[in-house]
């Protein structure tokens, strides 16, 4: 019966008008709102991923100072041995960073410096490498684009402290040894990796140490070191305490899209809330003279919420298609692409859950079920003092 009243001809034109937009327009609403869910989580956990690619597990510097003391270097590398006894996985390296400015015929660039006790790829798998070389210079793919360099030509790199500092000129050319891509823009452009030989040609105190980089750590051995060296001034860094600002950024990003997501569901509930009265209005003779043969009131109100619900089925169904489509298309073209200097990816995936249309699925059902009772029980209220 209610296949019946939704399908058949209607007593007023505007109503088949009205049903068809409301299905259509929640059919796009509930699309869009998977979409936007779908590359909200994508975006948030590639971002996330790509900063834990960019930092080891765990760094200790110096609260205060540049370096930190080797004597308590020492000490920290010595509880690292023995906690590595247990756990075979924990690796780490003295390592020292600094800005360095790289010359060549076609560029003039600060940038930032890491060198490392050990091989950075121990540390960053995307540093792709033949062998492990004791003198090695390398940047990024991206940079190497960016800027036209030559890999068969050196290029020179200046101590820029020093030449702001104490205004004299600390350089030396090197031929680069490789080349790394992160998939992170902003740490492309801006990072190389310099061997401890390399780099001490350009600075005096080139045995002192930033601090350590650790892998392989977990969050109790973690608080084991912090508890062992309580009383140090020196900071145990994780990529999350490294990269807080951002994680908070997401958030803040996040939020305002999802409420808007709540809102625009909530609108296209009851545009198709007042589409379903609208049938019912239309058909209300249909309904009465189900009446008059005896049909309960039970099985009439059973009627009104198969309909809502016949045609809420229709439009999440048809809402779920789109979105899949769309997401398909969005992760196999990249329709949509954006600034990496402002939202630091360039590509933008979409990661649809079930659990999303599920959600969605439940709490319009909820909501469509129960203004379909609540509406047909203030109508029989109306009839009966009628």
């Amino acid at each position: 019966v209610a296949k019946r009243f939704i399908f058949s001809s209607k007593n007023f034109s505007y109503t088949n008008i009205s049903l068809y937009l409301s299905i259509f327009t929640f059919a796009l609403s509930i699309a869009i709102s998977l979409i936007v869910m779908g590359v909200s989580r994508s975006y948030k956990n590639d971002i996330e991923l790509r900063l834990q690619s960019i930092e080891p597990n765990l760094k200790i510097i110096n609260k205060n100072s540049k370096f930190l003391d080797s004597k308590l270097l020492d000490e920290i590398i010595l509880e690292l041995d023995s906690l590595s006894l247990n756990n075979p996985d924990l690796v780490y390296s003295r390592f020292r960073e600094d800005y360095l400015m790289i010359k060549s015929s076609e560029i003039s660039k600060g940038l930032f410096a890491f060198s490392f006790e050990e091989h950075p790829s121990i540390f960053y798998d995307f540093i792709r490498n033949n062998e492990i070389l004791n003198n090695y210079l390398y940047i990024s793919d991206g940079f190497r684009e960016n800027n036209n360099l030559d890999l068969s030509q050196s290029i020179t790199l200046f101590n820029i402290q020093e030449m702001i500092e104490n205004e004299t000129l600390r350089a030396n050319s090197f031929l680069v040894s490789g080349t790394f891509f992160s998939d992170l823009p902003i740490f492309d452009n801006n990072v190389i990796f310099i061997s401890p030989e390399y780099h001490s040609t350009l600075y005096n105190n080139s045995k002192q140490s930033t601090g350590l980089v650790i892998n392989g750590i977990d969050q109790y051995e973690i608080n084991v070191i912090k508890n062992k060296f309580l009383y140090n001034s020196i900071d145990f860094i994780t990529w999350k305490d490294k990269h807080a600002n951002t994680l908070y950024w997401l958030t803040i990003f996040t939020n305002p899209i999802y409420l808007i997501i709540i809102f625009m569901i909530i609108l296209s509930i009851i545009y198709q809330l007042f589409a379903n009265w609208l049938l019912i209005y239309d058909k209300s003779n249909s309904l009465y003279q189900l009446r008059l043969l005896g049909i309960s009131d039970i099985k009439i109100k059973s009627i009104n919420i198969y309909i809502a619900l016949s045609i809420l089925l229709i439009s999440l169904l048809l809402g779920y298609i789109i979105a899949v489509l769309m997401s398909f298309l969005q992760n196999k073209f990249s329709l949509i692409s954006v600034d990496p200097k402002i939202y630091i990816v360039s590509k933008l995936s979409s990661n649809i859950l079930l659990s999303d249309m599920l959600m969605i699925s439940i709490i319009s059902s909820i909501v469509v079920f129960g203004s379909t009772l609540l509406m047909y029980n203030k109508k029989k209220s109306f009839d009966v003092r009628d």
